[in-house]
């Protein structure tokens, strides 16, 4: 139909792909641990980082040092947990350094984006009747036999959408 309801159903099949559940940063600041997993099933590994070479692997993040992209530093997590910054680990035990979460806004938004792609996809996908049958009706001229019946197509099409959602299994 549309470019937006080809990504929509894009996006769709890419969650279906994906692992299963609501992803997450974890890890141990102190046992140098960082790894995206998922919330629940006792969290499923998504990503983590190893040894590359003779160095150890950790993600490292741009720190900007003024309102210009690309004007920022490369920080590591660890460093960030050093320095208590709020783009670091959200700590959860503190003591024990081990933490939920990153705060800054590029590693937060890889759990954010997966998780809330399928909702934003279904809403396209459920509105996309809608602004169709709107885009018919619109192109018919007021007070004719086809834009009545173009009305009548648009409060159907509205009407799917402030249904409520069944549930099969109860």
């Amino acid at each position: 139909m549309t470019r937006i309801t080809d990504v929509a159903r894009e996006a769709v099949e890419h969650d279906e792909k994906r692992t299963q559940g609501t992803w997450e940063w974890f890890g141990n600041t102190k046992h140098n641990e960082v790894y995206l997993a998922t919330k629940e099933r006792g969290r499923v590994f998504v990503m983590d980082f190893v040894r590359w070479g003779m160095r150890g692997a950790q993600p490292r993040f741009q720190v900007q040092l003024d309102d210009t992209p690309g004007s920022g530093i490369m920080r590591t997590l660890g460093e960030l947990a050093q320095e208590e910054s709020p783009l670091g680990p959200r700590f959860e035990v503190s003591y024990r350094r081990q933490f939920v979460g990153i705060g800054h806004p590029d590693a937060a938004a890889i759990p954010f984006a997966v998780n809330n792609l399928r909702a934003l996809a279904e809403t396209v996908l459920a509105w996309a009747p809608v602004i169709e049958a709107a885009k018919e009706w619109a192109a018919a001229a007021p007070g004719s036999p086809k834009w009545a019946a173009k009305s009548w197509r648009l409060r159907e099409a509205l009407s799917t959408l402030s249904k409520e959602p069944t549930d099969d299994a109860g």
